[in-house]
């Protein structure tokens, strides 16, 4: 790639748009610069070339299942974090109600 390397553009990637399942498939065996990859543009998967075909598209399938499981997590946090403010301001309000009672008594 011109201009850069990379892990510099998956670390570009990483840091744009976090969501993405990132695989590397590379014939390049440098184990410094896997690490550096792995590290800085947290790599998913990486794949030496040459590659068998059966294991690279599991290896698809398994990053696919693998983002939509992360997508239901935020999902369900989301929703769980509504909820807890719902909680709260309910809680809050009971609070509020409690200290006018007991004010007016």
């Amino acid at each position: 790639m011109p201009k850069m390397d990379g892990c510099q553009f998956f670390q570009i990637v990483s840091d744009r748009w976090p969501d993405t399942i990132r695989i590397i498939l590379s014939g390049y065996a440098d184990i410094k610069a896997v690490v550096s990859a792995i590290n800085e543009g947290q790599i998913y998967k990486f794949v030496s070339k040459p590659w068998n075909n059966a294991e690279l598209s599991d290896i698809v399938k398994s990053g696919i299942e693998k983002y939509w499981q992360l997508a239901e997590v935020r999902s369900l946090a989301e929703v769980a974090a509504a909820q807890n403010d719902v909680l709260l301001s309910n809680h809050i309000h009971s609070i509020e109600r409690l200290q006018q009672t007991s004010l007016g008594h």
